[in-house]
């Protein structure tokens, strides 16, 4: 905790009266209502999205509508409609309906998502422009992709092979980022951002105060949950369906990334046009996340890195852990890169010349079980593409013949649907 806290102090780069608005203008208020789509869901007030938008076109309509919101963001206050929202689940997967594998997005009045959706972009604009990101986190970033983070992964598998340098790389999920995150550690992150204060306060108040009904099949539940009584803990998170939600977890994560790396974690490389060196932690997408390490010798063994990437991975789940979060050991894998002459050719080490495991603590057990280790040459999907550290992408181009077949074959056999020729022809 200590260490966390010493890197959620404000940049020392960041100018000390960097902050952004706090009120939101009639102009800012039209053009953010322009842009959104009219038939998002919103709360269960029946304020619609629709209406908002009506309303923003109209001049005297839109500055009332700016002024209401301004004075919950300026004030810190929150509007009781506002604590009323509706929590609808999901289908992460196609056809599995288990409740731990579906997805729960909150649907919230639409003023107050959309103050959420100001600050977010404001903060994020801030942060962007003093350089406040962690360059390992590219979730939530504009010119952002997980296409390119999966490429940055792919170029330092192949930097430790063209240098034959031992590493490590241990894959992890957050268990639920968006629904754990403790709101006092998200406030001060956030705040490095330059955030105004009571638009915080407004937006975290509303989560600890909020009544929740469920949507199911046969229409919104009428018994709820939530807030939690007079002196317990009170509900904490972003919650999935908030605005500011990517924010919270790219400010968030942020802080961790750097206190990671002031502790010499990662992988350095020198970059062969510029002779630059590049220090990584991780390639992080969301909660996503890539740890890498090497020691700084070119001649490391294998066992040494072994034993340092456990620290890696304890001091990563510890310090999510004092944020609110938690590891998902099913999702979580790693690694161990290591080579060898063999005759009179560089190849990867095999499991059995490098033994050893990583444990992760589980909380259902109380205990520090084994993560999973896969050979360099085995594949597992992470942000869209099936990987491996070795450069060969067999499983990924069977993955996408298969697609290409199923989708093939239900062309063959199925009528084509008047909006899917219309999407090809204008996608030409």
């Amino acid at each position: 905790a200590t260490l966390l806290l010493r890197h959620m102090a404000r940049p020392t780069h960041l100018p000390d009266d960097t902050i952004a608005d706090d009120f939101v203008t009639t102009r800012d208020h039209q053009a953010s209502w322009k842009v959104a789509r009219e038939y998002t869901t919103a709360g269960i007030s029946g304020a619609h999205f629709g209406m908002y938008k009506a309303q923003a076109s109209d001049p005297d309509l839109a500055q009332f509508d700016a002024a209401a919101r301004s004075i919950p963001y300026r004030s810190g206050m929150a509007y009781k409609r506002w604590l009323k929202g509706i929590d609808a689940m999901l289908l992460k997967s196609s056809g599995n309906i288990r409740s731990d594998k579906l997805r729960t997005i909150l649907l919230m009045e639409a003023d107050f998502n959309m103050n959420n959706k100001k600050l977010s972009r404001e903060g994020m604009w801030i942060a962007e422009k003093h350089k406040c990101v962690a360059p390992e986190q590219a979730g939530g970033r504009h010119d952002h992709t997980a296409h390119e983070t999966a490429l940055n992964s792919r170029l330092i598998y192949d930097n430790s092979r063209f240098r034959r340098k031992a590493m490590a790389v241990c894959s992890n999920d957050a268990k639920g980022c968006f629904d754990r995150i403790v709101h006092s550690i998200a406030y001060i992150c956030m705040r490095r951002f330059g955030i105004p204060p009571h638009a915080l306060k407004s937006m975290f108040t509303v989560i600890q105060k909020m009544t929740h009904h469920i949507r199911t099949a046969f229409g919104d539940s009428t018994r709820t949950y939530g807030p939690s009584p007079p002196g317990d803990t009170p509900y904490m998170g972003a919650l999935q369906g908030n605005g500011a939600a990517g924010t919270v977890w790219t400010a968030v994560s942020t802080v961790i990334i750097n206190a990671m790396k002031s502790l010499g974690f990662g992988y350095s490389a020198r970059t062969a046009i510029t002779n630059q060196m590049l220090h990584l932690l991780c390639f992080a997408f969301v909660d996503d996340t890539d740890l890498l390490h090497s020691v700084p010798s070119n001649y490391s063994k294998a066992a040494d890195v072994q034993i340092e990437i456990q620290t890696v991975r304890d001091h990563w789940d510890g310090l999510l852990r004092t944020t609110g979060g938690a590891l998902e050991k099913s999702k979580s894998y790693w690694y161990l890169l290591d080579y060898e002459r063999r005759q009179g050719k560089w190849c990867f080490k095999p499991l059995a010349a490098t033994p050893g495991d990583i444990h992760l603590f589980n909380d259902s057990t109380n205990q520090r079980e084994p993560i999973e280790r896969l050979h360099v040459t085995k594949a597992r999907k992470a942000l869209g593409i099936f990987s491996r550290p070795d450069g060969k992408m067999k499983e990924e181009k069977e993955y996408l013949r298969s697609k290409a077949e199923t989708w093939a074959a239900a062309v063959r056999s199925r009528r084509l649907r008047k909006h899917d020729a219309w999407y090809c022809l204008s996608d030409v």
